[in-house]
């Protein structure tokens, strides 16, 4: 699945995500630099 910020629900996503425990905290700077690059990244990993 893709998921955007441009999706409907996007925030409310994010601010369940958020709530895990685990969720990483930097993930958005983690997938954002470099700019325009491919910047794949695990932000939550279910054990």
């Amino acid at each position: 699945m893709d998921v955007h910020e441009e999706a409907a629900g996007w925030a409310d996503l994010i601010a369940h995500l958020s709530a895990l425990p685990g969720f990483r905290d930097d993930w958005y700077e983690a997938v954002v630099k470099p700019p325009f690059a491919t910047s794949e990244t695990v932000a939550f990993n279910r054990q």
